[in-house]
């Protein structure tokens, strides 16, 4: 057994074109039936449902490992090269993961204990480094908790 994704009827093979050529002839079949509001499918070949796929999985913030084995690339870098115009986009939010991160109450049980006289302090981290000289160990800042 081969694996294959498309088959002729008898099991064997088909040529790759056969199959990119079919792609064309399904959205224009699908085009015919839309009817307005329904906005009509772009020409798209096969391949790029390849790129829809590792696309829509790097947004959805699955990690670039995974998706590279999905795709089948030896090595990440690949994936980063090709997709890194994808992941400078989602970038773009990460500060305000982040600064949600900062506000959310620490709950991690692991974490050095911080609390003092209405203080917070928020540590690289938050793995607790146990006073053994590493990043964690270092406070970000602190700030005043209410009452």
């Amino acid at each position: 057994m081969l694996g294959l994704v498309f088959t002729a009827r008898w099991g064997e093979p088909l040529y790759p074109d056969t199959v990119s050529a079919l792609m064309g002839k399904l959205i224009s079949e699908y085009n015919k039936s839309v009817v307005s509001p329904t906005k009509p499918l772009p020409p798209a070949r096969l391949h790029d449902l390849r790129h829809l796929h590792a696309t829509t999985l790097l947004l959805a913030g699955v990690p670039v490992h995974i998706v590279a084995a999905r795709l089948g690339h030896a090595d990440p870098a690949v994936t980063l090269r090709v997709y890194s115009h994808v992941l400078r986009e989602h970038a773009l939010g990460v500060g305000d993961i982040f600064a949600q991160a900062v506000e959310a109450p620490v709950n991690n049980p692991l974490a050095s204990p911080a609390r003092r006289a209405g203080e917070i302090a928020i540590y690289a981290g938050q793995t607790g480094g146990q006073g053994q000289g590493r990043t964690a160990d270092l406070p970000l800042f602190r700030r005043s908790v209410p009452d």
